[in-house]
């Protein structure tokens, strides 16, 4: 009963993610004729690839090119074999919501670094709140703008992310998708859950339980506590959890421990991912269970393509590398903006020159300690 009443409490959130209908079919047919050189405008082998590296076999969410099937043009795609020089690939998690999926945020910018050396996945977060140049998009009516990068995929979808990214960092992708907390969660339930290291005491603002065992809502309108409501807590500690406990859990920022707000967020969906990556990789699983893993996050909405590359090289390629570094940058006031701060612009230059492995031995204060 305690498992239904749960079900129902995170059914109340299904905005966050945006209904298909017809958009998948649109997208696939207006860039099918173009996928050869826009390969980054779209899921492809590579892009689910990026997906791969983090989760085995987590795949990209549904709305993969952004919310209109003609953004203009997009970034160059930088074609390089899987097995040569250093990869780059984005993720982008989308808050966007049902009643409007046409004007989604993303929620996490996450730009996954594979130097030449294949040792590792450096899994570093973008905060959503960072300032920067927003290119122009004349297809869409709009200018540009000086703006959070979270406002980029507002505008002009993933292609205008992706040109975001590489006006102001020269970060250039060589694939790209986007994911959803639901294709997320139900990669996680399949897995049978996930065992994850809770470095901060967190507060749940969406779940709680009354005194006979029901879930209610803990917090109602600015964050007033309900009366008779206990908000569901995760306490420091390594912690086993279920498909809507790991969503839940990582969606917290306003009531964390260390008080890190959005960028304790953005780190515990590194660990999160970087959790379910040790899950796939250590289970050694077989075509079937595979096969039944891609099947539950595609029945959420969720869309694979491999192209050319298929899933065994994906998995030999998360397998090879061995570590998985998260990081997170920093800001700094700027206006009434933050950019990041000088540190955190070397990281930006460190992904394009190969060199993020230096970065990181001279910033370990900047390392999650979790996701190794």
């Amino acid at each position: 009963m305690i498992e239904e009443e749960l079900a129902d409490a995170f059914a109340s959130h299904e905005y966050l993610v945006p209904k298909a209908g017809g958009v998948l079919a649109g997208i696939e047919q207006g860039y099918r004729r173009r996928r050869r050189r826009q390969r980054v405008t779209r899921v492809g082998g590579s892009a689910l690839l990026a997906v791969a590296l983090v989760t085995g076999t987590l795949v990209a969410g549904q709305q993969l090119t952004g919310r209109r099937p003609d953004h203009g043009p997009a970034v160059p795609a930088v074609q390089k074999s899987v097995t040569a020089g250093p990869l780059t690939f984005v993720l982008l998690g989308l808050d966007s919501l049902a009643e409007d999926p046409d004007h989604a945020r993303s929620d996490s910018v996450l730009v996954i670094n594979i130097p030449a050396g294949r040792d590792r996945l450096n899994v570093v977060s973008i905060g959503r709140d960072t300032a920067v140049d927003i290119p122009a998009d004349p297809r869409q009516g709009f200018a540009g703008r000086h703006e959070k990068i979270n406002a980029a995929y507002w505008w002009g979808g993933l292609p205008l992310t992706l040109r975001t990214l590489d006006q102001n960092w020269s970060l250039r992708a060589d694939g790209a998708a986007t994911f959803t907390y639901t294709a997320l969660q139900q990669v996680i339930n399949v897995l049978g859950g996930v065992d994850l290291y809770v470095d901060t005491d967190t507060t749940s603002v969406h779940i709680g339980y009354r005194a006979d065992g029901s879930v209610a809502k803990p917090f109602g309108a600015g964050m007033r506590p309900v009366p008779g409501v206990k908000p569901l807590q995760y306490h420091v500690g390594y912690q086993h959890l279920t498909g809507w406990q790991a969503l839940d859990f990582a969606r917290q920022y306003m009531k964390v421990g260390d008080n890190g707000g959005a960028d304790t967020r953005d780190r515990h969906i590194r660990q999160l991912l970087a959790a379910v990556a040790r899950s796939v990789t250590s289970r050694h699983l077989t075509e079937t269970e595979l096969e039944k893993l891609v099947d539950g996050a595609q029945r959420s909405g969720a869309q694979l393509d491999l192209g050319d590359l298929g899933l065994p090289a994906a998995l030999a390629l998360v397998g090879a590398a061995g570590t998985i570094v998260g990081i997170g940058t920093r800001r700094v006031p700027d206006g009434q903006y933050q950019k990041l701060d000088p540190a955190s612009e070397d990281l930006m230059k460190a992904l394009t020159t190969d060199r993020v492995g230096q970065w990181v031995i001279d910033h370990p204060d900047r390392v999650d300690t979790t996701t190794r």
